[in-house]
């Protein structure tokens, strides 16, 4: 028996190691061992009990072991559970420690189709093992799949009697189809061969139930134990689908095995589709469930890949598309997803330690078989005749591998080629050169020195060692990384170099040694401690391995770990010490991290680390805050508080109360047009408004020096900086809320302002606090306020966001040295209410923009006074036409605080300076203050500005800046003086104005067409009796001044009164302001002037007069019309029809009681007397005051001659013995009777003429001449023909434009003028007889 047994075990050795497959193969004895973990093996196959895994294994094994030429064993596991502890060298299957366990030598280093990827317990196992983790390899090319399948026998016998194949799930649907005709039911199963649902399904899965009920529905399906719904079974043993559950013995018989392998989806699906079938388990006695379902030849559950019934063709029962939502959702209705198989090979067999192992495991990566592949290795492994030598499963299963090997020869494309390059060699081509391209290699070479073997996409390549590694020797399959203390800077390197001096390498692999420090190198050096000959020594070494081997040269610090200069702030004596200069500051615990004092530098007075000045706390950021119950001091100490400090908290505070509401009071007492005293009121404005330029120029980090800086600290109040009022006296506060109370002082400005608004309006105001007036000058007030305050408002609001740089790189508040510029907690919660804040002046300048733009246009026009005058503090200051200037340069103060935000100096001053250019350019060209003095202090206030800004710049360079601070302080102080003289200039003319005698005694109001002569002889006269008159043509240089000089420069308001006078707008804006202001006013009414009564007044706005363009000078319909009422009381003269100069003495002497008449008489004289006579219409008024006016020039001129000329009277005649005629042209003058006369005598007479125009637009119409026939044809006083002949003859001689009614006659032009008449009455003259007689061209 013994030998018979030997025998066979000799037979089964032969089979499996003895025989071969290929006649080819390598010999045995050639094959080699792998090498892992340092033992060297036979390449292990781990695979599975069935016949898949068995074949699949024999045929890599045959591969490996025959055509590469490897010693193979293999084993054998009862499942693929086993497959990852096997290869990760474990002596047990899931060990309690897994590192413990699982540990060299691995002999097992393949296996295939593994069930188990995926599976939860796979990851957590594999990362505990660590590098010895097996690694999947991807799939065999095979998928596997278990469910419901269906015999071939009875699929086909359907198919052929109704056409329907039993492979398609709904060819089982009960509704039409009636399966159980072709496969068994249930009455035909032995019911001894089947496991009870309690011993089976309800106990392996005790949910099923429960599941089953939620995600059907079907009641009848479960019955409950102990509350708990179980599968409900027919018999104990069947559970039968709704459709067949009525008659379960004749539902289709499905058998499964096990515990009920896939029940928790078969009953799903049967009970979703429809499907007449009954489950059961059979028992577990050995192949029962096999031998079960030959006999039934049923549908049954079964898995593939599997040999079990192949060769009974059971195929898979095809189901819906695969729903993974409601897979997940535990609802199985549809097809079942394939299962992922996988090979898996043991870690580290391409390591270099692992030594033969990349061409095995490249063999492994390439293996694949089909299903189809496999379904033809399973039939031909079950169905050809059994051999003699397969006497048991494994010799078969080689059998068949072997046979298939034969057959195909797709699996040469598995097999490594010869540019299938080994470890330690690349690829190379004909001319031996290496490559890096598969296509060009025909081989593989040895790789060089300074190269490695390097495996990509399958494929090994002779590549440079990149940077920071060498390889010595040739044929390395890696490259050693530099050890410490060297590096490589360039790839292919042989060795590696030692770090030079002052530098190290303190991690292997370095592409280039540390520096010691990031400055300059020559300050490093690299050293050691010895002892040399007893004497303990540095000596500079290289090849330092730690900057512990760094040390500094002579003459720096080291500071952060590096060798450095004396940083900024800081003197290094050359040790580990250093003393910190005068205005910077570090801590003890950090000496290297200098903070600059900014601001005032007293603080800082320099030393050792941690030094401030006195009463100055030393926690602080740069010593930025006094000691608790201290005050900061100017030389930048802390003294205690005492009770003065308390004192200027308490009467700054009062003091902003009185100045607010002295700000109302004053507001309200304001007259609509501005005295001189606005002057002074500007001037102060634009004081204010140069400091808080200042203090925004004071944040510009520029480096000031005494006096200036004393100067700038001082302004620091009007940045709304508490400090400077000892608030610290009154409470140690945090920066933030010290940025909110500054954020909150204008809004409490503005309740301050309504709290006066509302005492005012309820004890000594008779309006209501909310009528319009009230609530205007409530605007007006509050508005005052934001304009004066809007830079410091504007600036303190921006805190949140000017950071500085201190040496040590950090960056802090500039007005809040405490708080970091992080944009976290304090800072972040500073930038948001500052960025919230500055929608204040934001909206206030949108708001402004808005009303000047918009509103302001449009209210002058409906005459809105309210509205106006709540919105005149934005344009009182300036000239009527200029109000935009008002947003312009709010805008521009705007644009002055946003030049601090820059970090950069230079930008800061380049941006700050091209607002100045522009806003002095603006100035000068339109010169938009209200008074021109204001307009030259403004200009020289920017100027001033400009060069304190420039010299500024220039202090950046510390040699200037001395010089630069004195020119600075020269210019402030003259700015100073500037803003003084212009306040004392406005306060002194408001003076002369009030008490003293005015500019002008008299202001002529007049309309130019028809009074414009009689007011400049009017003024004439005034000026011989020693007072001064305003009349436009020579005073008036700019008309948006013209209110201005009746308010303000004017005595007495004289109105000559005109019949149309009233329609002239101008002249009732000057009527207005004389009314408004109370100016004393005398009315001189002309014949035809009517005073305005109640129909004048009702009727007067609906006449196009064009009023609404006075809006612009503050002057609105009701004050017109008030105008209109007030001319009714005021004083009267009446103006004569004929005028002389004589009449024109008594005005005079009303208006001044001072004429003479002397004076008067030289004027006039008796007929003998005239040799010169002029001609003037006696009717008009204009064309005789035009000949009075000529008259009082020609004196000046004419004293001493023979020539004096006289004004005609109308009863006299042209004197015999005149030389020369002076006539006077004006409308209408050819049609006066007198006129006529006067001309019919000069015709006979043997003098000259000169004609004189006197209305600048004078011209003939073309039916002159017809129109002047036709006039006097009729009358027999006249010859109409020989007149008409006269007019063209006086026509033909050059006439002398003079009309001192114009606008242009200035009393210059006048003069010029005259002098020419003069020198025509000299001239010989021809006699208007020959000039009639001789040929007019007319």
């Amino acid at each position: 028996m013994k030998s018979i047994l030997l025998c066979l075990f000799l037979l089964h050795f032969f089979c499996v190691f003895g025989k071969q497959c290929f006649l080819d193969a390598i010999p045995e004895s050639d094959r080699v061992n792998l090498t892992l973990d340092g033992y060297s093996m036979p390449v292990g196959l781990w695979r599975g009990a069935w016949d898949s895994s068995l074949i699949s294994s024999k045929i890599y094994g045959i591969l490996l072991s025959e055509i590469m030429g490897y010693q193979v064993e293999y084993g054998t596991g009862s499942g693929s559970y086993s497959y990852i502890w096997m290869l990760a060298g474990c002596s047990q299957l899931n060990p309690t420690d897994i590192q413990a366990d699982c540990v060299p030598p691995r002999r097992w280093h393949f296996a295939f189709e593994s069930w188990q990827e995926g599976r939860p317990y796979v990851r957590p196992a594999l990362l505990a093992m660590g590098e010895y983790a097996p690694a999947s390899l991807g799939s065999p090319g095979y998928a596997g799949y278990q469910g419901l399948f269906v015999m071939s026998l009875p699929s086909m016998a359907s198919a052929t009697r109704s056409g329907l194949s039993l492979t398609y799930f709904s060819h089982y649907n009960a509704s039409w189809f009636e399966p159980q005709r072709y496969i068994p039911v249930v009455d035909e199963v032995n019911m001894t061969k089947l496991l009870t649902c309690a011993e089976a399904v309800n106990t392996a899965y005790p949910f099923l139930g429960q599941q089953y009920l939620e995600a059907t529905a079907d009641e009848g399906g479960v019955e409950y134990q102990d509350d708990r719904p179980l599968l409900k079974c027919w018999k104990g043993k069947w559970w039968a689908a709704p459709s067949c559950r009525h008659n379960v013995s004749y539902c289709g018989a499905v058998v499964t095995g096990g515990l009920g392998w896939g029940m928790v989806e078969l009953v799903q699906q049967a009970s979703f589709h429809n499907m007449p079938l009954a489950f059961a388990t059979a028992i577990q006695t050995p192949n029962e469930y096999v031998q079960l379902n030959i006999e039934l030849q049923s549908a049954l559950y079964w898995w593939t890949p599997d040999s079990t019934f192949v060769e009974y063709g059971a195929q898979r029962v095809v189901f819906p598309e695969h729903n993974s939502q409601e897979y997940r959702n535990g609802i199985y209705g549809t097809q079942r997803t394939e299962a992922f198989l996988s090979t898996w090979a043991a870690g580290g067999l391409d390591s270099e330690q692992a030594q033969g192992g990349e061409f095995p495991l490249s063999l492994a990566k390439k293996f694949h078989l089909s299903n189809s592949d496999l379904l033809e290795l399973l039939k031909d492994h079950v169905g050809r005749p059994g051999d003699p030598e397969d006497f048991d499963n494994d010799a078969r299963a080689w059998t068949t591998a072997c046979n298939w090997l034969q057959r195909h020869r797709n699996w040469l494309t598995w097999v490594p080629h010869h540019t299938d390059c080994g470890r330690g060699q690349g690829l190379v081509n004909l001319r031996g050169m290496f490559v890096q391209n598969i296509s060009e290699a025909v081989g593989c070479e040895i790789c060089p020195v300074g190269y490695a073997s390097i495996q990509d996409n399958g494929q090994r390549t002779c590549r440079p060692c990149p940077a920071g590694s060498y390889q010595s020797f040739p044929g390395e399959s890696s490259c050693t990384t530099c050890a410490l203390g060297s590096m490589a800077p360039h790839e292919g390197s042989r060795e590696c170099e030692l770090c030079g001096l002052g530098r190290f390498a303190n991690s292997s692999g370095m592409t280039d040694c540390y520096n010691c420090g990031d400055a300059q190198m020559q300050k490093w050096t690299t050293s050691r401690w010895v002892t040399l000959q007893e004497k303990e020594m540095w000596i500079q070494v290289q090849g330092a391995t730690s900057n512990l081997s760094c040390a500094c040269v002579p003459g720096t610090f080291l500071f952060e770990s590096n060798c450095v200069d004396c940083m900024e702030g800081s003197t290094c004596p050359g040790s580990d010490s250093l003393q910190v200069l005068p205005g910077y500051f570090s801590t003890v615990d950090a000496p290297g991290e200098i903070y600059r004092c900014f601001g005032d530098v007293g603080k800082c007075p320099g030393g050792p680390p941690g030094t401030c000045a006195l009463g100055r706390d030393r926690r602080s950021v740069a010593c930025s805050r006094c000691e608790s119950g201290k005050h900061a001091e100017a030389d930048g100490t802390c003294r205690p508080c005492v009770g003065l400090d308390f004192a200027i908290f308490i009467s700054t505070s009062v003091l902003v109360i009185m100045v607010i509401t002295a700000l109302y009071l004053g507001l309200l007492k304001t007259k609509r047009h501005p005295s001189p005293l606005l002057i002074v009121t500007i001037s102060l404005a634009q004081m204010i408004t140069i400091a808080q330029k200042l203090t925004v120029l004071a944040k510009f980090k520029i480096g000031w020096d005494e006096p200036f800086l004393s100067v700038l600290h001082s302004i620091q109040l009007l940045n709304f900086d508490l400090k400077h009022i000892s608030i610290d006296c009154i409470s140690q506060v945090a920066p933030l809320v010290e940025f909110s109370i500054r954020v909150l002082l204008m809004p409490l400005f503005c309740l301050l302002v309504l709290i006066v608004h509302f005492l005012y309006s309820a004890f000594f105001s008779k309006r209501s606090m909310c009528g319009s007036f009230q609530l205007a000058q409530l605007g007006r007030t509050v508005g005052t306020i934001f304009i004066i305050c809007f830079i410091s408002v504007f600036s303190s609001l921006l805190s949140p966001f000017q950071c500085v740089k201190h040496p040590n790189g950090k960056f802090t508040l500039q007005d809040y040295h405490d708080v970091f510029c992080n944009w976290q907690e304090e800072h972040l919660q500073m930038c948001i209410l500052g960025a919230i804040a500055c929608l204040l002046p934001v909206g206030f300048l949108a708001l402004c923009t808005w009303a000047v733009l918009v509103e302001v246009p449009k209210r002058l026009e409906e005459s809105n006074q309210n509205f106006i005058r709540a919105c005149s503090f934005l344009f009182t200051r300036f000239r009527p036409g200029a109000e935009v200037f008002s947003v312009l340069f709010l805008t521009r103060n705007a644009l002055v605080v946003l030049c601090q935000l820059p970090s950069n100096r230079p930008v800061k001053v380049v941006l700050l300076n091209a607002l100045l250019y522009v806003s002095l350019i603006l100035t000068a060209f339109y010169k938009p203050w209200r008074f021109l003095s204001c307009n030259l202090l403004d200009i020289w206030l920017i100027a001033g500005l400009m060069v304190i800004v420039d010299m500024g710049a220039v202090s950046m360079q510390e040699e200037n800046s001395a010089s630069a601070m004195v020119i600075c302080m020269g210019f402030l102080v003259s700015m100073i003086v500037a803003i003084f003289v212009a306040a004392v200039y406005g306060a002194s003319k408001h003076i002369m104005q009030q008490y003293f005698r005015k500019r002008f005694d008299f202001f002529l109001c007049h309309q130019k067409s028809a009074a414009g002569s009689f007011a400049r002889l009017l003024k004439i006269e005034l000026t011989k009796a020693n007072h001064s008159a305003f009349i436009d043509s020579d005073d008036l240089l700019d008309i948006t001044r013209l209110c201005r000089y009746v308010a303000q420069d004017t005595q007495k308001f004289v109105i000559l009164a005109t019949p149309d006078i009233l329609g002239r707008k101008w002249c009732v804006a000057e009527m207005t302001t004389a009314q408004i202001c109370e100016v004393s006013s005398v009315l001189i009414t002309w014949p035809g002037f009517v005073t305005p009564n109640d129909a004048f007044v009702a009727d007067y706005f609906n006449r196009n007069y064009d009023l609404e363009a006075l809006s612009e000078f503050g002057i609105f319909k009701d004050d017109v019309k008030a105008t209109l009422w007030w001319l009714q009381l005021v004083p009267s003269v009446k103006m004569a029809t004929e005028l002389t100069i004589e009449k024109v003495g008594d005005i005079v002497q009303q208006l001044t009681q001072t004429y003479s008449l002397r004076q008067r008489a030289s004027s006039s004289g008796s007929i003998g007397q005239i040799d010169s006579p002029v001609l003037a219409d006696p009717v008009n008024t204009e064309a005789v005051a035009t000949a009075l006016v000529l008259l009082s020039y020609l004196k000046k001129k004419l004293m001493v001659g023979s020539i004096m000329p006289r004004l005609l009277q109308h009863q006299l005649k042209v004197p015999n013995k005149a030389s020369t005629v002076v006539v006077i042209i004006t409308k209408g003058c050819f049609l006066s009777p007198t006129f006529a006369h006067w001309l019919m005598q000069v015709h006979d007479l043997p003098c000259g003429i000169v004609p004189i125009i006197a209305e600048e637009s004078h011209s003939l119409p073309p039916s002159f001449y017809e129109e002047l026939r036709a006039f006097w044809t009729f009358r027999a006083e006249i010859d109409a023909e020989l007149y008409i002949q006269i007019v063209k003859a006086v026509y033909k001689e050059l006439a002398v434009v003079f009309a001192p009614g114009s606008f242009a006659s200035t009393q210059e032009d006048l003069e010029l003028r005259a002098n020419k008449v003069c020198d025509r009455l000299f001239a010989d003259q021809l006699p208007l007889s020959r000039l009639n007689s001789s040929e007019v061209g007319f």
